[in-house]
């Protein structure tokens, strides 16, 4: 017969068995919390997806008309309806480069906030001779159908932008893209000059947008394994925000730092604004009449917004 253990003994290892269950329930818990606090990944807009496809066989002109033909279709169409004809267009276009629609996605969280805050403004504040239908309401406080349609062309919008931008700048290099700034500006103003520090300016900026937020995905990371919850998703989002609000200063330290080595590096390298011109790419037949379709449905779902959608939608 097997001897029982002392009761001594039963007890420290049964509170051993606890300690390790707990310890393994707050890694958990901790490794949950770290993948919530993603934003590197969950930036798009200045990543260049290197592989092979339709798109990025094409050239940086034809990129760059498709990007503006489409920017101006989801900023300058009166309604919502041809901004999310803008994203569906995204989507195709990300589609047919072969990127996951889901890395794409991802760029459009913080528009859960700017929604929910847009829509709290509407519902504050009344348009004047707004004569539409009220949807909702509490009190005197109400919100007409005029002020959710302004809210969902902000939404759409700023999605359609993101979305464009990040295509873009997924399917385009950085070098690629400098480049045809600079043969755009000089065919347009003649100076060479300017047209190379406008193109340096443009390529900084896109290529600090992941940075950045790298930077950001760093030091939330550091200040959540001292106890701090920014990854939790069961904390108030007011809460949330308040603990994200002491971060904006060492990120902008950092993001000081990280221009002024930008700075003394070029100036170490004798940096002086010139720069070899390279005569642009010419495009081929297949990209003129891909350019020339692009450009027709543009302009048919602008003029089906303006004369149909609008008279229906804004009242």
């Amino acid at each position: 017969m097997k001897p029982k253990k002392p009761f001594s003994m039963r007890l420290l290892s049964q509170l051993y068995l606890m300690q390790t269950l707990i310890c393994l329930q707050a890694k958990t818990r901790g490794n949950r919390t770290m993948r919530d606090i993603n934003y590197f990944n969950n930036i798009s807009i200045g990543q260049y997806v290197d592989i092979e496809s339709p798109i990025h066989r094409l050239t940086p002109r034809s990129k760059y008309g498709i990007l503006l033909a489409f920017s101006c279709l989801v900023l300058s169409t009166p309604t919502f309806l041809g901004a999310f004809a803008g994203i569906i267009a995204a989507i195709i276009l990300q589609a047919v480069s072969k990127l996951p629609i889901s890395y794409m996605f991802r760029s459009l969280k913080p528009l859960i906030f700017l929604g929910l805050l847009s829509l709290f403004m509407q519902f504050l504040f009344s348009w004047p001779e707004d004569n539409s239908s009220t949807i909702m309401g509490i009190g005197q406080l109400e919100v007409s159908w005029y002020e959710l349609t302004v809210v969902g062309s902000i939404l759409a919008r700023a999605a359609g932008m993101i979305l464009l931008f990040g295509w873009f700048t997924s399917v385009t290099t950085e070098h690629e893209a400098s480049d045809e700034i600079d043969h755009i500006i000089v065919a347009v103003l003649r100076n060479s000059q300017i047209a190379h520090k406008a193109s340096m300016i443009a390529a900084t900026t896109i290529k600090f947008v992941p940075i950045v937020a790298g930077e950001l995905e760093d030091i939330v990371k550091a200040q959540a394994s001292r106890g701090a919850t920014f990854g939790s998703k069961s904390l108030n989002p007011l809460a949330k925000a308040r603990n994200y609000l002491p971060l904006f200063v060492p990120v902008t330290i950092r993001a000081l730092e990280r221009a002024e080595i930008l700075a003394e590096a070029m100036e170490a390298r004798c940096y002086g604004g010139k720069k070899n011109f390279f005569p642009p790419s010419p495009m081929s037949r297949k990209e003129k009449l891909i350019a020339t379709a692009i450009l027709a449905i543009v302009a048919g779902i602008w003029l089906i917004d303006f004369y149909v959608a609008k008279p229906w939608i804004r009242p």
